[in-house]
C-alpha cells in the first residue's frame, strides 16, 4: 500500500494554486506526491511538450497504487534526455513496486551500468536490487495471501496506509489521511497552510461478500472519541479476542 502520501481533487483547489508549477513542485519537495500529481495534471493543457512536467508526473504516478504502469509509460520516453540521468531508477522502481521484480533487478542494474550513480542513490539503488531479489525468492513461495487483501477501499482525495484486519476478517482498520480527517490542513508545525498535511484518522470498512469473492466497503471515521481534531491517531494491531484495538 502506498506508500505513504496524500492527494487532494483538483475540484477543491484554487485556480491560482492549481495552475501554479511552484505550488507543485513545492508539495513534490515535501513528499506529498499525490496532490502533487493533480497540480502538475492541472497544467498539461498549457505545457504539452514540457518534459520537466513529464519527468515530475511520472514519478508522481509511481507513488499511487495504481499508477505504476502508467508512470513506467511517461518516463520510458525520457531515457537519454541530458539532465534526467535517473530515470531509469525510476522506470526500475515502477516494476519493483509493481511486482515485477526481475524487469526492475535489469533496470536497477542497467541504470548501475550506465550512469554509475554515486553516494545515497548508489546506496539506495544496492537497497532495492536486493528488496527485489527476495521479492523473487517470494513469489516462488506462492505465498497464499494476495495483496489486495489488505488493500483499503479505493479512495482519490485521501492517503491510506497501515491496514489492519481483525482475527475474524470482518472489519479493516486503517489510517486515513486527508480532506475527511478532522482537523485542518497543518504544515510541518503544525500551523494552518493550505500546502501541508492533513492529520492521520482511525477509519474502519466493514467485510462485503463471501468466500473469496469479497471486498471491503468505503470505510468511515471509526470515532470522533478517539480521532481528535489536533492530533495524528493510527491503528497498530488488534488484539487476538478481537476487544481490543491498539493505538
Amino acid at each position: 500500500m502506498l506508500i505513504s502520501t496524500l492527494s487532494i481533487g483538483q475540484e477543491n483547489m484554487s485556480a491560482a494554486f492549481e495552475k501554479s508549477p511552484y505550488n507543485a513542485d513545492k508539495l513534490y519537495n515535501d513528499g506529498n506526491y499525490l496532490r502533487a500529481l493533480a497540480v502538475y495534471d492541472s497544467l498539461w493543457d498549457k505545457r504539452p511538450n514540457d518534459i520537466y512536467l513529464q519527468y515530475k508526473t511520472g514519478i508522481c504516478h509511481i507513488h499511487q497504487a495504481t499508477g505504476r504502469d502508467k508512470a513506467y509509460d511517461i518516463l520510458k520516453n525520457l531515457v537519454g534526455e541530458t539532465g534526467y540521468d535517473d530515470v531509469m531508477f525510476y522506470l526500475a522502481r515502477a516494476k519493483h513496486l509493481n511486482y515485477q521484480f526481475e524487469d526492475a533487478i535489469d533496470l536497477y542494474n542497467d541504470y548501475l551500468t550506465t550512469y554509475r550513480p554515486t553516494g545515497l542513490r548508489r546506496i539506495e539503488t544496492l537497497h532495492f536490487l536486493s528488496n527485489c531479489r527476495n521479492g523473487v525468492e517470494l513469489m516462488k513461495r506462492r505465498l497464499a495471501l494476495s495483496p489486495e487483501i489488505l488493500t483499503p477501499p479505493s479512495n482519490n482525495t485521501n492517503s491510506q496506509y497501515s491496514p489492519v484486519i481483525s482475527p475474524d476478517g470482518e472489519k479493516l482498520y486503517f489510517t486515513n489521511r486527508g480532506p475527511e480527517s478532522k482537523g485542518e490542513m497543518m504544515d510541518e508545525k503544525s500551523k494552518k497552510n493550505e500546502v501541508g498535511f492533513y492529520y492521520e484518522d482511525i477509519f474502519v470498512a466493514s467485510k462485503e461478500g463471501e468466500g473469496d469473492d469479497f471486498t471491503f466497503k468505503n470505510g468511515e471515521s471509526l470515532s470522533d472519541n478517539i480521532n481528535d481534531a489536533d492530533r495524528h491517531e493510527a491503528p497498530l494491531s488488534i488484539s487476538y479476542d478481537n476487544q481490543m484495538l491498539f493505538l
